[in-house]
């Protein structure tokens, strides 16, 4: 069964509102959160909610999770250019070091571009970062 686009918007509005929290844990504890509970759904589904919390998590400095939650939204949509794109920006130009691997951002920076057809600024960009 696969899920409504207005249930995926309101699992993203609500990882937005997560954001604004201490703790990712702190806000999933008031109810299981869809990306913990393994719904019997495509999980496919949700991997704009896993590439929205990996962006909640980027802008909060987690990076090794923002990381995880991208790769996630990966696996689970292999087509979608953005989580590429948004992992591979990370990559390319984390402030944390031990983070920051150019190489990992330029593959994932053509493998978004290749998937948008080179033809949004955007990705490109990201390419260029993660070349320098």
């Amino acid at each position: 069964m696969r899920t409504k686009p207005s249930d995926s918007s309101r699992i993203c509005l609500e990882l937005i509102s997560i954001e604004g929290s201490s703790t990712t844990a702190k806000a999933t504890t008031r109810r299981p959160s869809p990306i913990t509970m393994r719904p019997s759904r495509l999980e496919s589904d949700f991997g704009d909610a896993y590439d929205a919390r990996g962006a909640a998590e980027e802008r909060k400095s987690e990076y090794v999770k923002a990381i995880a939650d991208y790769n996630e939204a990966i696996r689970l949509y292999p087509t979608y250019a953005l989580s590429y794109n948004n992992l591979a920006w990370l990559l390319a130009v984390c402030p944390d070091a031990d983070v920051r691997n150019g190489a990992k951002a330029v593959e994932y920076a053509k493998r978004a571009c290749m998937l948008s057809k080179w033809k949004l600024p955007i990705i490109l960009d990201t390419l260029a970062a993660g070349l320098c």
